[in-house]
């Protein structure tokens, strides 16, 4: 993702809090956490995620899915892509697939998220708040990368060659 703040939006989240079982997801800030402890989860299995919250107790179908996480102009191998992200979905979630608590299997149809959710919504300054913060951490994360290659790369890939030789030469 280009911009840091748009990694996480998805339009139906963004100012909620769905909290299940010991789980609570942030749509402002994209982060999951289990008794307030975060839990790293990406991007495609935060927004399957997010679009299972928006609608507990449906059955959300692959093709919706498909939609939400890919553009129609992308080519991928959509089926392996997409178990790919339930899957680490799951094991963030400590759910498995043969006796689920939140993720039900449809085969070839779908997925249902099966817990009760309960939906908090933050006040409009938060999320103001929050999407700044995410814009401010996406530039250091940009400079910091930025500093890196531009200036530290090349000095390390001049002075390490420089320096062993010099070594090497005064024996």
């Amino acid at each position: 993702m280009s911009d840091p703040a748009l990694a996480w939006d998805c339009s139906g989240c963004t100012g909620k809090i769905f909290r299940f079982g010991a789980f609570e997801l942030d749509g402002n800030t994209g982060e999951l956490r289990k008794q307030g402890v975060r839990i790293k989860l990406q991007h495609k299995p935060f927004l399957i995620l997010a679009v299972l919250l928006e609608q507990p107790g449906e059955l959300i179908s692959r093709d919706r899915l498909q939609s939400t996480l890919w553009p129609a102009a992308t080519y991928v191998d959509f089926d392996q892509g997409l178990n790919t992200a339930i899957r680490r979905l799951r094991r963030a979630l400590s759910d498995i697939a043969a006796a689920p608590r939140f993720i039900e299997t449809h085969p070839r149809r779908g997925y249902r998220f099966l817990a009760p959710v309960q939906v908090a919504a933050r006040p409009t300054s938060f999320c103001r708040e929050a999407q700044a913060a995410a814009v401010r951490r996406g530039k250091m994360l940009f400079l910091k990368r930025l500093i890196w290659t531009t200036f530290l790369l090349p000095v390390l890939s001049w002075a390490i060659p420089h320096s062993s030789g010099a070594r090497w030469a005064n024996r």
